[in-house]
């Protein structure tokens, strides 16, 4: 998205912008590895060891060595010169240069049978193994083709938003889409905007009215999920008039490269995030699997969504799942959302649908929309009635309702809940509403008006209102 009118005439208000990323950073570093160590030098060890352990399974090489330290030294576990020697071998051979001193003191001291038990340790958590079940596949250029089941017909294009075109703020944004057999966008969800508040509503208008191929099965059209990224730029800015951006993109570049977990985060985001660096969209990758191993969640998160829709590197659902199991156990709200999503994708059992809305649930609890709409949805007519609470998903849609929207969504929620609660007058209204919206927005109109014609029948409705 671009103009070429605007003249960019104050860098403060943009590198503002670029330091919006901090928003990311509380999660960056939250249970990981500053965590850990603060806890190793106020001698808590047992917290300390749990922590860089989990690191050091995700190839972090400081925490492998850290690690190694504490079993040499009996800190927060018994003493063991075998789990010492793998791990200071792992964290050497991860280029930490500190560990290969300390393997070389402790090698002599172990028997032919612990330098196997110590090879054995070191086989599972070697650079191969976690290549094989836990790190991405890069790509050298582009996207993992295979995967990208939904493919772009008509995009439309919203023009520059009028306020960070005046200010002269340029910024970019990752959206996700789920495409219907229409080829119509539903669930525009924003995963991250860089910086908030400027482009997000641009997006979410130019999704919802474009179209697009959808996935095929059998030679029919199925839903898919696509993703894809924004990047706002105004034409004449050139990377001379950010000479303030590029001293701060290499300041945080070298505490990236001394290991410092949110520059790592921080750094992979300006490659990917800023149009000004004119990065590949692979280069931004081995600094997210760096903060993803030293215990980052959101991070963590990027990894799996990565992995999971092929962006940058090759489709791995398995590697995928795992890295977001990680984010949302650390409440990383975009990866519960997504989790809940994959549980909720095709026709979900009731077991999938609890565990989606236990996901949620927890990303609710923590400020997320996406969370709160897509748990009112599940609430408001979920096809199993022991999970469904249309009281409460009235509740939850009262908090996220956009009353100048055009999303028929929320409408279709509320008017779903209403009916179970027996306001049949009330639903058809909502109901009527959504598929006015619907019909703007050329959508199949369908199932909308097989809902209606229920609720005017004064009957309820249930089943699943999105589809992932």
């Amino acid at each position: 998205m671009r103009n070429s009118t605007c003249r960019i005439s104050r860098l403060g208000l943009f590198i503002a912008a670029v330091l919006s990323l901090g928003l990311l950073a509380p999660s960056a570093s939250r249970a990981g590895f500053e965590e850990a160590q603060s806890a190793y030098d106020k001698g808590q060890y047992d917290a300390a060891f749990n922590a860089f352990r989990e690191m050091a399974e995700l190839g972090q090489p400081i925490a492998q060595f850290n690690l190694a330290v504490m079993y040499a030294k009996g800190q927060g576990t018994r003493e063991n010169r075998v789990y010492a020697f793998a791990w200071a071998q792992l964290a050497a051979e991860n280029g930490y240069a500190k560990a290969q001193p300390l393997a070389d003191s402790i090698r002599d001291q172990l028997t032919p049978l612990s330098l196997k038990i110590a090879q054995e340790i070191h086989d599972e958590y070697s650079h191969a193994a976690l290549d094989e079940r836990l790190l991405p596949r890069v790509l050298v250029t582009g996207d993992d083709e295979g995967h990208a089941r939904c493919k772009v017909r008509e995009i439309r294009m919203a023009s520059y938003p009028d306020e960070p075109l005046r200010r002269g703020i340029q910024g970019s944004l990752m959206a996700q889409v789920t495409v219907l057999p229409d080829g119509r966008a539903r669930n525009v969800r924003i995963i991250y905007a860089v910086p908030k508040g400027q482009f997000e509503e641009t997006a979410r208008w130019s999704l919802m009215r474009s179209w697009f191929y959808p996935g095929e099965d059998a030679g029919k059209p199925v839903a898919c999920t696509y993703t894809t990224f924004y990047r706002f730029i105004i034409d004449n800015a050139s990377n001379d008039e950010y000479s303030d951006l590029n001293r701060f993109a290499a300041k945080i570049r070298a505490e990236a490269e001394n290991g410092n977990v949110s520059s790592e985060m921080l750094y992979g985001m300006l490659l990917e995030g800023m149009p000004q660096f004119q990065a590949k969209s692979n280069e931004a990758m081995p600094w997210f699997v760096r903060a993803a191993q030293a215990g980052a969640p959101f991070a963590q998160f990027k990894l799996g969504l990565n992995l999971l829709t092929g962006r940058s590197c090759h489709c791995d659902v398995n590697k995928a799942v795992t890295w977001l199991q990680k984010a949302a156990a650390a409440d990383e709200t975009n990866a519960q959302v997504t989790l809940a999503g994959y549980l909720l994708r095709g026709t979900p059992g009731s077991d999938d649908v609890k565990r989606a809305i236990v996901w949620l649930e927890r990303a609710a609890a923590h400020g997320s929309r996406d969370g709160k709409l897509y748990l009112a949805a599940l609430l408001a007519a979920a096809p199993f009635p022991d999970v469904r609470d249309p009281t409460r998903a009235l509740q939850l849609l009262d908090q996220v309702f956009v009353r100048s929207g055009d999303d028929p969504a929320q409408y279709e929620i509320r008017a779903a809940a209403k009916a179970h609660l027996g306001n049949f007058t009330g639903a058809v209204r909502d109901q009527s509403t959504a598929i006015s919206c619907a019909s703007n927005l050329k959508w199949d109109l369908t199932p909308l008006k097989e809902r209606q014609m229920r609720y005017q029948w004064r009957q309820s409705w249930d089943g699943m209102l999105l589809t992932f």
